[in-house]
């Protein structure tokens, strides 16, 4: 598949194979050797996709697998951010796919899912190189559930056939790459990170939604609270005290999610 069938933002190229083992290795591989800022990596079909912890994310072709390299000029802590930028740019890619005319609702649930009709849509996963000089790189892994999901999963999954929304990985990735360029823009480095913010927020779960959250060693149950300036999750609980939620596993308990904006 040439790379003229999908039209990039300036600035990026695309690397199409067949079949890879992950698109986040490859787009490691390729950033060991020197792969320089903007490389999308687009795969048809994944051997060994994987997911946050190392979980395994199931790869069959229709769906969409694609990694993007960046090298952003900013530590590793602000790069972190790129999961929000990402997500944003995914839950718009999904809305115009969706042509607007949709009735499904469309949320990012912290830290780097996309939620169809309260259903898990699809994923991000960040990776680095491991260093903070301006040669290092954070590949961008997202998958994206188009006409299959998994059914043996901790919380619901579906994908977009079930819902009306009829896209191929091309027209998806291409969408894609466009509303990324315009968040990544946005980001600026670090620099825009409240914008950032602001955007996520406008997209995510409605305040006050009901969340269960597994942690290492605990399991809590509060009501959802936004994000603060750094991007932990602000949990809510019972007695009225608040938890900053750095990492963990989040289980909305809504029957029913929707967006602030729709």
């Amino acid at each position: 598949m040439e790379n003229s069938i999908i039209s990039l933002p300036q600035g990026y190229r695309l690397a199409f194979v067949d079949h890879v083992d992950s698109t986040n290795t490859e787009a490691l591989r390729r950033a060991g050797q020197g792969e320089p800022h903007g490389l999308w990596v687009w795969a048809l079909s994944q051997g060994e996709g994987r997911g946050r912890l190392g979980r395994r994310w199931d790869s069959v072709e229709g769906n969409l697998f694609a990694s993007l390299l960046v090298r952003p000029k900013c530590q590793a802590m602000s790069a972190a951010q790129l999961g929000f930028v990402s997500g944003i740019a995914l839950h718009d890619t999904v809305l115009e796919l969706a042509c607007s005319g949709g009735k499904q609702a469309i949320a990012l649930k912290w830290p780097n899912d996309l939620l169809c009709d309260a259903k898990k849509t699809g994923g991000i996963l960040l990776e680095n190189t491991g260093n903070n000089s301006s040669e290092s790189a954070v590949i961008i892994g997202i998958g994206l559930n188009l006409v299959t999901h998994p059914q043996d999963t901790d919380s619901p999954a579906t994908d977009l056939s079930q819902h009306g929304i009829d896209a191929t990985p091309s027209d998806t990735l291409e969408q894609l790459a466009k509303a990324f360029d315009r968040w990544y823009g946005v980001w600026n480095n670090g620099t825009g990170f409240d914008d950032i913010r602001t955007a996520w927020l406008e997209r995510s779960l409605p305040e006050n939604a009901p969340l269960s959250v597994r942690l290492s060693k605990e399991r809590l149950q509060g009501t959802y609270q936004g994000i603060d300036s750094q991007g932990a999750l602000i949990l809510a609980l019972a007695d009225g005290s608040e938890r900053l939620i750095t990492t963990g596993d989040i289980f909305p308990l809504l029957r029913e999610t929707q967006t602030s904006n729709t």
